[in-house]
């Protein structure tokens, strides 16, 4: 079974590369949907069942880490990625 991913950046021709190279490279991860910091919030995360959450590093910040606190029971990892390496 695949494991149900989003991306999470603000880019969306990053997001659509990211995409490209996960189906590419990592057929196990399945993308359910790409959000950007404004979009993300514990309720779609849950409802979705995300497992993984792919995350641009640079986006980083305490709003963000707060919105993902909100998540009452995490049941999934996630990937920081550098954009320089794309």
């Amino acid at each position: 079974m695949k494991s149900k991913t989003f991306i999470v950046d603000n880019d969306k021709f990053s997001s659509s590369k990211i995409e490209d190279l996960l189906n590419s490279k990592m057929p196990e991860l399945e993308v359910i949907g790409s959000l950007n910091t404004t979009q993300i919030n514990a309720k779609i995360i849950e409802q979705q069942q995300a497992q993984m959450l792919i995350l641009n590093l640079n986006l980083v910040n305490s709003t963000l880490l707060h919105q993902l606190r909100q998540i009452e029971n995490p049941n999934f990892a996630i990937l920081f990625i550098a954009p320089e390496i794309m």
